[in-house]
């Protein structure tokens, strides 16, 4: 296997504003809704780079049905010449479990004076008071959460998280401060899962609009997903 090739998260160390975001997922593969995550987060809030994280080995899911040099491979066809954007392999760097805090403490260490925000869809968001130490994430970064059809904010969320004080509704609320902040966006629409992508491979489907052109040749090269 091709060595896993790192990503410098440091080049933002010179300036206190740079504003960095962090997507994390399977990308088992990834797909259009993830990219459709990626590009409203980085216009909405302006940032400086955007992380796209691989999980290694998942606490909440399955492991993945592909290698991480072919996901890291898939990422890097989705992302493109894209600027500003990084393929960042720090958690298939790690034999351990993946958890959500220790990324974001490396990205902390990394970048110092930068300002973090995690980005996630509501979904993985109505979790988050089952995550290892997620109290500790919101001291660390803000949340930004976009919306998915289907899915409403779960309930318990609200008191837990405290939500009526941490709530922003702008890019300039969310950056006031470093970390603890949390702003919903309603207005994506995609809805598209790595399942979805992968039952249609499996079936024979089409796959117009669920993935990259450059992606679906590369999982049609090395027979990805496919029924034996």
């Amino acid at each position: 296997m091709t060595p896993l090739t790192s990503v410098s998260t440091s080049a933002s160390n010179a300036s206190e504003l740079a504003r960095i975001g962090v997507l994390g997922g399977m990308f088992d593969p990834v797909h259009n809704g993830h990219i459709s995550m990626a590009e409203r987060a980085f216009n909405l809030l302006q940032l400086q780079q955007l992380h796209l994280t691989p999980c290694h080995l998942p606490n909440h899911r399955e492991p993945a049905l592909s290698s991480p040099q072919q996901r890291l491979q898939m990422l890097r066809l989705a992302v493109g010449d894209r600027p500003g954007w990084y393929v960042n392999d720090m958690e298939l760097r790690r034999s351990t479990t993946s958890y959500a805090v220790d990324t974001m403490q490396q990205m902390r260490a990394d970048n110092v004076g930068a300002t973090l925000v995690f980005v996630l869809g509501i979904d993985s968001f109505n979790t988050l008071d089952t995550w290892h130490r997620w109290q500790d994430l919101l001291k660390l970064c803000h949340f930004l959460v976009l919306s998915r059809p289907g899915v409403e904010l779960a309930a318990q969320l609200s008191s837990t998280l405290e939500l009526e004080q941490r709530q922003v509704f702008s890019a300039e609320q969310l950056f006031i401060k470093q970390s603890g902040h949390i702003m919903l966006v309603n207005d994506l629409a995609v809805d598209i899962s790595s399942t979805q992508v992968r039952s249609a491979v499996s079936q024979c489907n089409g796959l117009d609009g669920l993935v990259n052109s450059q992606v679906l040749e590369y999982m049609n090269e090395q027979g990805l997903y496919q029924l034996s």
